[in-house]
């Protein structure tokens, strides 16, 4: 065991979250909501790639999922509390995003879709199906883009389902081999399944380097000795992960994008956050990470996650009525759609999320302490 003195320091609410990753969370929902909804040409080559915002999501889901399974590894009833606590966090708001999409699609002409398409959105099948997949040609666009981001909600989900009996039975260090093995085939996975459609991208076993990532942190992270190297390493896999972008533009079609700069995303975004959690809680960053604004937009992110873009489609279609046009009208709808969506996703944690996850403790005998 380390010394205190180099040991994280993390700083923990009553609650038992790690708040600053909340933080981290808002950066990333605001670089995939930039990314959907923004298309201003002054702006695009901003936001162009805030697509980036799920693999750092990736990065968080792999740290916190693998930290909460190591410390409950020994404890009894270890699945039961594991699954329990995903399912009442994961499933309610996904399954009723999912079954109004289902109901709009029924009353809209011509927007039904088979009974199949449906099978696979509700057992999270999107991420494995994609390289064989090709629902979005038979989709209105509206629909697809609804739709769009359950891809990484099913990549997380099968994650979750090898991740736990991983860790349950394996010791650290064959976990540290299995991490590293998905490290190194990831990429290979990429190139493998690669065409112009990119299925590589919505794959999971193509994207699951940005979760080992995390999970490699996870397991080091107590047991690396020195953290002065931290900046620096940081700053070599940002100006890495940089030159790839500079070099390719970010283009989904040229490979050496397509091989490594998931990886190098994913490694930037792990250093990143080793480089907040070695922080002492009093350091002007962390404190900074601790505001009350981007705490709130992280922990509702998952729900603004799923509404985001319907709720701009949605605010969209209705202002094709109005007289009101142009750049100044866009903006205001731009906005608008930012705000509804943060206000329902508020909505939802306050009066439907948080009242189903006081079950937790009823039903699988968990403790507030265990949240995250």
């Amino acid at each position: 065991m380390l010394a205190s003195s180099v040991q994280p320091a993390p700083a923990v609410s009553p609650g038992g979250r790690i708040v600053e990753l909340d933080s981290l969370r808002a950066a990333a929902i605001l670089a995939v909501m930039c990314y959907h909804e923004i298309s201003f040409p002054f702006l695009h080559r901003w936001t162009v790639n805030g697509w980036i915002g799920v693999d750092l999501f990736f990065v968080l889901s792999g740290f916190l999922i693998t930290g909460i399974l190591l410390r409950s590894k020994s404890k009894p009833h270890y699945f039961r509390r594991f699954y329990g606590r995903r399912l009442l966090r994961i499933f309610p708001p996904y399954y009723a995003f999912l079954t109004l999409t289902l109901i709009v699609t029924l009353l809209l002409p011509g927007w039904r879709q088979p009974v199949s398409l449906w099978a696979a959105y509700y057992l999270y099948l999107p991420s494995l199906l994609a390289p064989w997949s090709h629902s979005s040609q038979h989709m209105p666009a509206q629909l697809w883009m609804a739709l769009d981001v359950c891809w990484s909600l099913s990549v997380e989900e099968f994650f979750y389902m090898v991740w736990a009996p991983a860790v349950r039975w394996l010791n650290r260090r064959h976990l540290l081999m299995l991490v590293v093995t998905m490290i190194c085939l990831a990429p290979v996975t990429r190139w493998l399944v690669h065409r112009p459609s990119h299925p590589e991208y919505f794959f999971f076993p193509a994207r699951m380097d940005s979760l080992a990532w995390g999970a490699l942190l996870a397991l080091m992270v107590e047991r690396i000795q020195s953290k002065r190297w931290a900046p620096a390493a940081l700053a070599a896999a940002a100006l890495g992960c940089a030159a790839v972008f500079l070099k390719t533009q970010g283009n989904l079609d040229d490979m050496r994008f397509v091989v490594w700069g998931y990886t190098l995303l994913g490694l930037t975004f792990a250093l990143l956050l080793w480089n907040v959690l070695r922080l002492p809680p009093s350091h002007m960053t962390r404190r900074i990470l601790r505001n009350r604004a981007t705490v709130w937009i992280g922990m509702t992110s998952y729900t603004t996650y799923l509404i985001h873009h319907p709720v701009q489609l949605i605010l969209e279609a209705a202002a094709r009525h109005l007289p009101a046009r142009g750049t100044l009208a866009h903006a205001g709808i731009l906005g608008l759609s930012f705000a509804a969506a943060f206000a329902l996703s508020g909505l939802s944690w306050k009066f439907f999320e948080q009242p189903i996850l006081a079950y937790k403790d009823r039903w699988f005998g968990l403790r507030a302490a265990a949240r995250q």
